[in-house]
């Protein structure tokens, strides 16, 4: 989910973009508790205020990691993006997806999202149902339709109960699959790191992160903003294409980088990043140390208790 497509655009069908439009009503009828998302000050209000509930994210999460969203049952969500790796595909260039071919792009980290709006390489998305709806239509991808899951779910004895349960409705319908899948989304975030306890008083940076914190400032925060760091407006790359900078939260954890997955670790992303974007401030190569500054410091957006799997 989240990728850039082969390019070419998903086209999503007028009857799509109505559910999108229309979805917030069924969440006016939810038959559910709400979840009060946690957030340090520091994040500031999210963009996305959608409503989240206990039993929507929960069953969000069990589709997020249900093969029954691809065609032929072979990939999940999760297949391409595993919280170990924060929501990237850890170790691979480039995921495979339900038809057995590699996507496009590497697959990028789903976090923080409900502070974006923006979505994809190329920013063409603004709200998640997009993202969604792109993915499961994807033939790179989920390579299925919302047709083909709608009559899935309905003949699932679990999910077709629990979707009358939370909606409270005897119809089920596709606004309903794709409301549950945002709503895990929308949970998918992280602000528990070195950085971020820093920032709240509650641990402090050793010299090392301090002075690896001041390089990455002069160097790589105008387009990794803090406290996010994911980029809010598209920058050129050498190939002329537009493109979002993802976010480096557990940067440490989703390798490898760039949207083809070419650099394997830290370091030769550092080491050959200031060729990839005309634009970008730092133009200049850096130096082994100061390599090794920057990293010391991107292993404090590392955030322990959202990378594992048993935290949700």
């Amino acid at each position: 989910m989240g990728r850039l497509n082969s390019g070419k655009l998903v086209i999503v069908s007028v009857f799509s973009i109505a559910t999108v439009l229309i979805g917030a009503y069924y969440f006016l009828t939810s038959n559910d508790s709400p979840i009060t998302i946690q957030r340090p000050a520091h994040f500031g209000l999210p963009i996305d205020t959608g409503r989240v509930t206990v039993q929507g994210a929960s069953l969000g999460r069990q589709l997020f990691n249900d093969a029954l969203l691809s065609k032929h049952q072979k990939v999940s969500c999760a297949s391409c993006h595993q919280q170990t790796a924060s929501y990237a595909d850890q170790g691979r260039k480039l995921s495979i997806g339900d038809q057995g071919m590699y996507t496009k792009r590497n697959a990028p980290v789903l976090i923080n999202m409900i502070w974006k709006n923006r979505f994809f390489a190329d920013g063409r998305a603004s709200r998640l149902e997009e993202t969604v709806i792109n993915a499961i239509n994807d033939t790179l991808e989920l390579n299925s339709n919302l047709t083909l899951i709608l009559d899935r779910v309905k003949q699932h004895p679990v999910y077709s109960k629990k979707i009358k349960s939370i909606f409270q409705t005897e119809e089920i319908n596709k606004i309903h699959i794709v409301n549950v899948l945002v709503q895990y989304l929308r949970t998918l975030n992280s602000w528990d790191s070195k950085y971020d306890r820093t920032l709240q008083g509650s641990s402090i940076f050793n010299k090392n992160e301090r002075a690896g914190l001041m390089l990455f400032e002069k160097e790589c925060a105008s387009c990794h903003v803090p406290p996010f760091f994911h980029s809010t407006e598209a920058i050129i790359d050498r190939n002329s294409y537009k493109l979002l900078s993802p976010s480096l939260r557990n940067i440490d954890h989703s390798a490898p980088y760039m949207q083809d997955g070419r650099f394997k670790n830290l370091d030769s992303l550092l080491l050959l990043h200031p060729f990839e974007f005309p634009q970008a401030v730092q133009k200049r190569k850096l130096n082994e140390e100061e390599r090794k500054s920057i990293i010391i410091f991107l292993k404090t957006l590392s955030d322990e208790h959202f990378l594992n799997p048993n935290s949700y």
